[in-house]
């Protein structure tokens, strides 16, 4: 589907070789191989325009430093469904932009709660866990239902006491993807707000946080191609006024006035509020531009490709009889994500890492992908996972299951 020359230049890490085999990348959900149009766009900014943004002072330099900036913040506005760049604020990840908003949440002691899915990732259960035992919140967490997120069970637990729904759009663990439009009309319906974990869902979908009725959204750059620690946070209009920003220092006051003798600082209730200090310009540079990459590729091809990627793995791998793949073809083809758990004694699923890297080159991810919550609840230690992306290929998937049932095979030498 996707021309081979065009990804490899795109992507050179695909050229790669490991111990003279091709790379077969198969970690994604982790980070995406990052983008040549994301690496340059980065080192044109830092070796072009290298000087302090035009917030704080005006030569030419900064003015372009500054323009860069805004280009790149409605570049993300664009790509995520916002009506306006003035909705976006630059962070530097999921993990930043989730701490946040979680510790700038005004809760109160008549609405306090906070609904989560089993399946969150650490970046957004951790913060929240750290508020409850501190007696701020209280937690609410949906039953697991099988390996995939129950919107029902969710919005089962929403009442008036409800502040906040924390919920992934696609879970990193166990792929698929879920109903955040439904939450998200049930969560207003009782006047609560929501914050949506973009993180694994917009490498391959398509978003329009607007339709889906989010407040909040957040994602990472690094796995769209671009940046390590580069990434977005959405804001409707409304949430400006209600966040309380945690986070300040330059940047963030419109202006600091004597009242009773002591200083008052006012602070912007606009982006700008949240973006304290001097920004990572040639990062958003390298954001915008990864995502002008995806674009370029089609995202309807990209969802398109790894749905089938996605069931073609969960089809062929629940061949392999002494593995389980978690999930059904059907939901699993709405996500990229295929996790499989292995079923035979003498499985170190660390030591099938390095065996698959030695002898067929396949970058593999083994564990609990930071959603211990999930593998707790399930009684799961961890899982092989097998994410895709628009370089992948069904051959890749063939390299895979040839490796892992010699690996199997070779348990019972």
């Amino acid at each position: 589907m996707f021309s081979k020359s065009l990804l490899e230049k795109e992507y050179p890490a695909l050229k790669a070789r490991v111990n003279g085999k091709r790379l077969v990348y198969l970690d994604n959900a982790c980070t995406l191989l990052k983008s040549s149009s994301a690496a340059l766009a980065a080192r044109e900014l830092l070796l072009g325009c290298g000087s302090c943004g035009g917030k704080r002072s005006v030569y030419s330099l900064a003015r372009a430093a500054e323009r860069s900036l805004e280009e790149s913040r409605a570049s993300v506005a664009r790509f995520i469904g916002a009506h306006s760049p003035s909705n976006i604020v630059f962070t530097r990840g999921t993990t930043d932009g989730a701490n946040l908003v979680i510790q700038s949440f005004p809760f109160e002691r008549m609405r306090n709660e906070v609904v989560v899915s089993p399946f969150e990732h650490n970046s957004i259960l951790l913060p929240l866990l750290r508020l409850e035992a501190q007696g701020i919140i209280k937690l609410k967490m949906a039953r697991p239902s099988g390996y995939a997120v129950d919107a029902d069970a969710i919005c089962s637990l929403l009442g008036r006491r409800t502040a906040l729904v924390a919920v992934t759009h696609a879970s990193n663990a166990f792929g698929g993807d879920v109903d955040v439009a439904k939450i998200c009309r049930a969560a207003h319906a009782v006047g609560a707000k929501v914050l949506v974990d973009d993180a694994q869902y917009l490498p391959t979908h398509k978003e329009h946080a607007e339709a889906v009725g989010a407040d909040m959204l957040v994602f990472s750059g690094h796995k769209l191609g671009a940046e390590y620690a580069t990434g977005a946070l959405y804001f409707s209009d409304e949430m400006f006024d209600l966040l309380r920003c945690s986070r300040v220092g330059g940047g963030t006051i419109k202006n600091i006035r004597m009242s009773g003798g002591r200083l008052k600082p006012e602070y912007l209730r606009s982006n700008s509020g949240f973006e304290a200090g001097v920004q990572d310009y040639s990062g958003a540079a390298s954001l915008a531009a990864a995502m002008a990459v995806l674009e370029k590729f089609g995202r309807a091809e990209i969802r398109s490709h790894c749905g089938a990627l996605a069931a073609y793995a969960a089809q062929r791998l629940d061949a392999v009889g002494p593995v389980k793949v978690l999930g059904c073809a059907g939901e699993l083809s709405r996500g990229a994500i295929v996790s499989l758990l292995p079923r035979k004694a003498g499985f170190s699923p660390a030591d099938f890492a390095v065996y698959m890297d030695e002898n067929y080159a396949v970058a593999v991810r083994v564990g609990e992908h930071c959603a211990h919550a999930g593998m707790r609840l399930l009684g799961i230690k961890g899982t092989v996972r097998l994410s895709f992306f628009a370089y992948n290929t069904g051959k890749d998937i063939d390299i895979f299951a040839e490796g892992l049932e010699r690996y199997l095979g070779e348990l019972d030498a």
